[in-house]
């Protein structure tokens, strides 16, 4: 039984053909010399040029005219019912597989979707409200690319991955504000407890102080002795005045606010005795 040639072109695989056939075919330009080509007995697809005096236009121009070439694939299969994958070309690689009737489809790089890439990566920044914006935007316009059919559905994960992103991190802004306006408020109210928690503490460090001093020296200390700067400082011209002071420290503290506390003596009530108040 004669060989029986099959050879792939655009996609497509034509045959059987026999050797003479296709020698008429390469000679009349049909097939070329990268044409991949394949018969019982070869263990894969090779190029038309491997095959010995396939390309001998001597030999060749005595065979017959080729019949006319079909328009679709049509390959009867080899006695053990396959024919081996074909190797070809697909974005600068060489992978195997069968056509599967795709065609040229096959073989054409896969698109890409730049909308889609950037809503993807824009939509990880979740607390960034321009970003999240952005990730739907740039999202919702990658998905209508990737929804043409020449785009071939390319970059639609992504696209779709980064809206949704990008939605999540427009509804967590406002909450995340939410929270936390009320962990800034519950703290500065936790402050501020205790904050005049300290003052009451000091204001009554203050009275013990001052009614030592008044029973050192007959009197509480006057605006003219310096306020509350004769617990910490002799004023002069009181012999019993306690050595070291009437406080704990060298200087009179400030409030818990980093103010200063203020002194009057006499008070604001005329009426009553001498007074020490503090505001």
């Amino acid at each position: 039984m004669a060989s029986q040639w099959f050879y792939t072109q655009n996609g497509q695989r034509f045959g059987p053909y026999s050797s003479a056939d296709l020698k008429a075919l390469a000679a009349s330009g049909e097939v070329h010399r990268e044409t991949l080509v394949w018969k019982e007995g070869l263990a894969d697809w090779v190029p038309a040029q491997q095959v010995e005096g396939m390309f001998d236009l001597t030999a060749t121009a005595k065979t017959p005219s080729p019949p006319p070439v079909p328009s679709a694939v049509g390959a009867a299969p080899a006695p053990d019912g396959s024919l081996p994958p074909v190797i070809a070309p697909r974005g600068g690689e060489m992978y195997g597989g069968t056509l599967g009737g795709q065609g040229d489809a096959a073989f054409l790089p896969q698109p890409s979707n730049g909308m889609a890439t950037a809503s993807l990566v824009l939509g990880l920044f979740l607390c960034v409200p321009l970003c999240s914006l952005l990730a739907i935007i740039f999202g919702a316009i990658g998905i209508s690319r990737a929804n043409k059919p020449s785009a071939r559905g390319a970059g639609k994960n992504a696209a779709t991955c980064g809206l949704v992103l990008g939605i999540i991190g427009l509804l967590l802004i406002p909450i995340l504000l939410v929270l936390s306006s009320a962990v800034a408020v519950l703290f500065n109210g936790t402050t501020e407890k205790a904050n005049v928690s300290a003052a009451k503490v000091q204001i009554s460090l203050f009275r013990t102080a001052l009614g030592l001093y008044e029973s050192d020296n007959g009197h509480f200390p006057l605006g003219s002795e310096g306020g509350l700067q004769a617990l910490v400082t002799n004023p002069g011209g009181l012999p019993n005045w306690k050595t070291g002071g009437y406080l704990d420290r060298p200087m009179v503290p400030k409030d818990p606010w980093g103010h200063d506390y203020v002194y009057q003596n006499p008070g604001s009530n005329v009426t009553a005795p001498p007074t020490a108040l503090f505001i």
